[in-house]
């Protein structure tokens, strides 16, 4: 079908709208009525000029077409802020906390930290594998209320800088009592997760609301109380060697991802060991030792279970002594060897499972029951 011709004093009208560009020069004039055929003089001295048959048959193009165009771009990109503010407007989860990143050796002194008299609200309850405790630590760190001017902390009445005098000599079996952070620490808190990312960082005197995440070698984490999400207080990565955790309150577990791991006088739910992990005099529920374990150094602890699963691995080189004991899930497999098990108390009527005697260098000696105070096998 043929498009309908357009109406000529329409499309007069259009062309009489037009600017013309400065380098052309007049390019129309005035017209009038077209005759039938050719130019005529019109009576007012005109000429007119009927227009181009070809004029005649094009469809019009619509003058509001650029002004369409920019209309749609504007109303899909309204469109697409429309989605991403409905989609955050209507999901139920918070906005994270962004983390914090220690990206560097030095902290801030000891003026630039505010201290809390209380630990958060919503840390997360304790695991229930902890071993029995006599009492609990009275108080959660900070300076107890007793709040200075210019964010200065009363001096310690045990001389030297409130908090960071060295704790007393452990006495007896560690609790929540002895180990952990000492009492009277000044603590700056900290919401959400740490990212602990350069060599050498040291971190003290923290209260970190979230998991701390080791990223860097040769970290020290001291005086830290830590109420750790999902089930996590502290994530050693395959990047951070070398970590090393003292005086510290631990919510959660402690993953190691890489050889070197020292906890020292700490207070934890539990530890996921690989290789090369020592812990001494800490207070914790259970350690379970990764297949292919080595070089675990277990010294002077209160601990309920120790699981050394060797189904899928040797594990070897492993030292548990002078501890308040519940169990020992020894390694039962052929290829594990070298487990030394020396002078710890058990609470346990079951001090040891899958015990290898013929294993080579197995040792169990001097180990007693809570309960009689004599000996006990494994």
């Amino acid at each position: 079908m043929s498009p309908k011709p357009l109406d000529e004093r329409e499309l007069r009208a259009l062309f009489e709208e037009i600017e013309a560009p400065a380098s052309v020069g007049r390019w129309r004039e005035p017209t009038v009525e077209p005759a039938a055929t050719g130019s005529e003089i019109g009576s007012g001295g005109q000429v007119v000029t009927p227009l181009p048959e070809r004029w005649l048959r094009q469809p019009p193009k619509p003058r509001m077409r650029s002004m369409a165009v920019v209309a749609a771009g504007i109303a899909v990109v309204v469109g697409l802020g429309g989605v991403v503010i409905a989609n955050q407007l209507l999901t139920d989860d918070p906005p994270a906390n962004p983390p914090m990143i220690i990206d560097g050796p030095d902290r801030p002194t000891s003026t630039d930290r505010q201290p809390s008299s209380t630990a958060p609200t919503d840390r997360p309850p304790a695991t229930s594998d902890r071993p029995p405790a006599s009492g609990a630590k009275p108080g959660s760190g900070g300076n107890d209320g007793a709040d200075t001017p210019d964010g200065q902390q009363p001096p310690n009445p045990n001389g030297g800088p409130r908090g960071e005098a060295e704790p007393p000599p452990m006495v007896g079996f560690p609790s929540p009592t002895n180990a952990g952070v000492p009492l009277d620490t000044a603590m700056t808190d900290h919401e959400g997760d740490l990212h602990v990312t350069t060599p050498g960082t040291m971190v003290s005197n923290l209260r970190v609301n979230g998991a701390v995440v080791v990223d860097a070698p040769n970290v020290t984490l001291r005086r830290v109380q830590v109420y750790g999400r999902n089930g996590t207080a502290v994530r050693q990565t395959s990047r951070a060697s070398g970590l090393t955790i003292e005086l510290s309150d631990l919510t959660g577990t402690v993953v190691q991802e890489a050889g070197g791991l020292t906890l020292r006088r700490c207070v934890t739910d539990s530890i996921a060991a690989t290789s090369g992990t020592t812990v001494v005099d800490t207070y914790f529920g259970s350690l379970q030792a990764a297949a292919g374990a080595t070089r675990l150094v277990l010294r002077h602890n209160t601990v309920t279970t120790i699981t050394l699963n060797d189904l899928d691995g040797p594990i070897t080189d492993v030292t548990i002594e002078d501890g308040d004991l519940g169990t020992v899930a020894a390694p039962s497999e052929p290829w594990s060897r070298d487990i030394r098990v020396r002078r710890n108390v058990f609470r346990s009527d079951s001090p040891s499972t899958g015990w290898n005697a013929q294993a080579p260098g197995y040792e169990w000696t001097g180990n007693t029951s809570r309960a009689t105070g004599g000996p006990v096998g494994p």
